[in-house]
């Protein structure tokens, strides 16, 4: 036997880079994987801009005590551009995410301003005030997504500011699911006296799906060698990974083809709020409910943890993970956690 670490650091020595690339649309990108650096094709801003409704100005023209008069040669909002430079005694009423004009480098708030007809008052600002300025979000060619994260709303929120429609992305995985024995049922299908419904093979494919992966459903397969073993190779031939559940109660050992990067939920230490048993020796998981209590985070076990109580999987929000060389654990001890995937 060996350990669950060691059993998980050679399946990821095996796995290599199996999934090429491909160009989309950016509103079917969500949840993909980026697949090649994005760098920004211009600054962004593009120019200096207004951040609030006001006047653009010169600060030459602000007085350093008391209001300046100022006559308002234009109005400009955004989306459009002032041809000309303001020149001194002029300002420009200007609205948010226009472009400074020329000659201009500060901005007055308009709930700061009086004005008249096509005269305004203004009161003393720093130079450079309520100015947005040229790549002080991006700059030209910067990389601004790294290649393999995963593109969440806010990530093709960028991308489309960018101007970009399409971007290269991962091929989804193709993941083959199969379960194996003559004591599995089709949900739906008779079920006959020592039989069960397949529940693992559903909770499987919700789980690659959730990750991002394409399933291939390969149903279930009878406890024949020979008919599991062209299954397993049909499957191999089609899809990048195998998923197989069943028929390693009594220690048969499979060969799974690995294709895909498996990614494990980051532990982290919460409080037993109940005993839990464990034998010394072994790594145990248990389905537990996690909560956060007074100002620190606490576990307990959802119930019994038969392998054949699919409920308390549903109850549970995470795994406690037990180590090898741990016995018993007493209520307020330290365990690990790793949350599911919501």
């Amino acid at each position: 036997m060996i350990s669950v670490q060691d059993g998980q650091n050679h399946v990821l020595a095996q796995v290599t880079s199996c999934a090429s690339a491909e160009l989309i649309a950016v509103p079917s990108a969500l949840h993909r994987v980026l697949a090649s650096d994005l760098r920004a094709p211009f600054d962004v801003p593009p120019t200096d801009n207004s951040a609030v409704d006001g006047y653009a100005v010169s600060s030459a023209d602000l007085r350093a005590e008391g209001v300046r008069a100022l006559e308002v040669v234009a109005e400009l909002p955004a989306g459009a551009v002032y041809e000309r430079a303001l020149e001194p005694g002029q300002a420009l009423r200007i609205m948010t995410g226009a472009p400074i004009p020329a000659a201009a480098d500060t901005v007055i708030p308009q709930e700061v301003a009086r004005r008249e007809g096509a005269t305004v008052w203004l009161p003393p600002h720093p130079k450079g005030a309520n100015v947005r300025m040229r790549g002080e979000d991006v700059t030209a060619d910067t990389v601004v997504l790294e290649a393999g994260i995963v593109l969440r709303p806010q990530e093709l929120g960028l991308i489309s500011s960018l101007g970009f429609p399409q971007v290269c992305v991962h091929v989804r995985p193709r993941v083959a699911l199969l379960s194996t024995g003559d004591e599995v049922v089709e949900p739906g299908q008779p079920r006959h006296a020592g039989q069960i419904y397949d529940s693992n093979r559903f909770a499987l494919r919700a789980s690659v799906e959730q990750c991002g992966g394409d399933v291939v459903d390969l149903g279930i397969v009878p406890d024949v060698r020979d008919e599991l073993r062209g299954r397993l190779l049909d499957a191999g031939r089609t899809a990048d990974i195998v998923i197989r559940s069943g028929g390693v109660a009594g220690g048969e050992h499979d060969l799974v083809k690995e294709g895909r990067r498996r990614l494990f939920p980051e532990l982290f230490e919460a409080k037993a709020a109940e005993p839990m048993r464990k034998k010394t020796g072994r790594r145990e998981f248990k389905r537990g409910i996690l909560g956060y209590r007074e100002g620190r985070w606490e576990v307990r076990t959802t119930g019994p943890q038969g392998s054949g109580i699919l409920s308390s999987m549903v109850a549970g929000n995470c795994l406690i993970v037990i180590e090898e060389d741990r016995g018993d654990v007493a209520t307020g001890e330290s365990v690990w956690v790793e949350p599911f995937v919501s």
